[in-house]
């Protein structure tokens, strides 16, 4: 009798453990990867005994901001500078990033073509936009669930969210980034220097593009090195590429 009160207990533990670790995880897919993982080594370390799984996800990651990132206060200045009329939201009080690549950002709303006009080329860079990437409504449109922000935001961007995966899984996702990522890049500008050097470029997932009649294609970012350019092309978005992600956002409080 008091091994099966035992026994009980051990499960009823567990379930809640597991219960909380759902909560911590919130749909994130880095932190819902540490579930599987530590799931995975309680069955494989001893599947016939419930107290063998023990679960404490981790409040914090080892995160360090990225050499290209720019202070809040600097973002804010940047801002100032751009949109001098903008109402900017003060800083969050606290950010804490959900995974290692997510960084603070202060994204301003603009039109499409205001935003890329914007963005300041890396040094020794020129600006490339490809003809085929219009930006009037019956060429670019947001993905289905996608909206714009209507005022300054501060964002959690995440800008490798989606490594790997193709651009139109992330169709419908409301997180999944579309002008925040030229915003990225007026407040980041020494970012695209490390695409394809250990980063991932972004495609812009949460729009979709129409080429050659179909809503088959996503904006992107992308830089060439040889010819030194900055560029605004569009990719196919059944295509995979393991040194492309689609970045997100969520916004914060204030």
């Amino acid at each position: 009798m008091a091994a099966t009160r035992k026994y009980e207990s051990n499960v009823v533990q567990a379930t809640q453990q597991f219960a909380h670790a759902l909560r911590w995880a919130d749909g994130n897919d880095a932190r819902l990867q540490v579930l599987r993982d530590a799931i995975q080594s309680a069955i494989d370390s001893d599947s016939n005994s419930p107290t063998t799984f023990s679960l404490r996800p981790p409040t914090t990651f080892n995160w360090q901001p990225p050499s290209w990132w720019r202070t809040p206060e600097q973002q804010l200045e940047r801002a100032r500078q751009l949109w001098p009329n903008a109402v900017l939201p003060k800083q969050p009080k606290e950010f804490a990033p959900r995974t290692k690549s997510e960084v603070l950002l202060l994204h301003v709303p603009d039109s499409f073509d205001s935003l890329w006009d914007k963005i300041d080329a890396p040094m020794g860079y020129t600006k490339y936009r490809w003809a085929g990437v219009k930006s009037d409504e019956q060429n670019l449109r947001l993905a289905p669930n996608k909206r714009e922000f209507a005022e300054p935001v501060w964002l959690a961007f995440d800008p490798e969210y989606g490594k790997g995966e193709r651009s139109e899984d992330f169709w419908g996702q409301d997180s999944v980034a579309a002008s925040e990522l030229l915003s990225a890049l007026i407040q980041f500008p020494e970012w695209s220097l490390t695409w394809f050097n250990g980063d991932s470029a972004p495609n812009l997932s949460g729009y979709q593009l129409k080429y050659d009649g179909s809503w088959s294609h996503v904006p992107c970012l992308r830089r060439w090195g040889g010819d030194r350019q900055l560029g605004l092309d569009a990719r196919w978005a059944v295509r995979r590429g393991d040194e492309w992600s689609s970045p997100s956002v969520r916004r914060l409080a204030g």
